[in-house]
């Protein structure tokens, strides 16, 4: 994931300087012609110029902009986690986990620790970001359910399962540490400690 981002980063880079580059060969040679022509075609490169130079400059903010997202979101990983280290040396293993879940678990533990993991697999033993509970429940004549990996409302936090980074599941991790933090009460939080077994800590 750090490495795409990193590639974004330096391809968007790339692509100004080209375009910057474009923009100012584009300028030198219709300076050369304006010098050549008569009045009228002189105007006619000058206006084609104005419209070349706009829409590279638009290219350019683009991508000036989707640098920056790349960048400010590399850097928040790096500011939360080296998903590195996660990667090749597990803190803490969940037994009979893929190296996909194990990245979950040690990304959970080494921000939050062992009672936050414990809860997270009280809630859902999978460690699965997509999971809709089994267990519907009805809100003014409306059904609801609970999501993700820690079993968040759509009736009490609809702004974080309906937002577009819901599928990620770090992204979910941090959300559900901030509501763990908050006033949320997990349901299976109470009996996290039975679920301890499941880990090498």
């Amino acid at each position: 994931m750090k490495k795409q981002k990193k590639l974004h980063i330096l391809w968007a880079a790339t692509s100004v300087a080209l375009l910057a580059t474009i923009a100012t060969a584009a300028t030198l040679w219709a300076e050369d012609r304006i010098r050549e022509a008569n009045v009228k075609e002189a105007q006619e490169i000058q206006i084609n110029l104005h419209q070349v130079n706009t829409q590279i400059r638009s290219q350019i903010d683009d991508l000036k902009m989707q640098a920056q997202v790349n960048s400010n979101e590399w850097l928040l990983q790096q500011a939360v986690i080296d998903e590195n280290t996660v990667q090749t040396a597990f803190r803490v293993k969940k037994l009979w986990a893929d190296p996909h879940i194990q990245r979950l678990v040690n990304y959970a533990y080494e921000l939050w620790g062992r009672d936050f993991v414990l809860t997270l697999e009280a809630e859902n033993w999978n460690w699965t970001s997509n999971r809709v509970h089994n267990k519907p429940y009805w809100r003014n004549w409306r059904k609801y359910n609970d999501h993700g990996l820690c079993g968040i409302s759509d009736y009490y936090h609809p702004q974080v399962v309906s937002h577009p980074q819901f599928t990620d599941p770090y992204w979910q991790i941090r959300k559900c540490h901030e509501l763990y933090e908050g006033w949320t009460r997990f349901y299976w939080y109470d009996v996290r400690g039975r679920v301890a077994w499941n880990f090498n800590f």
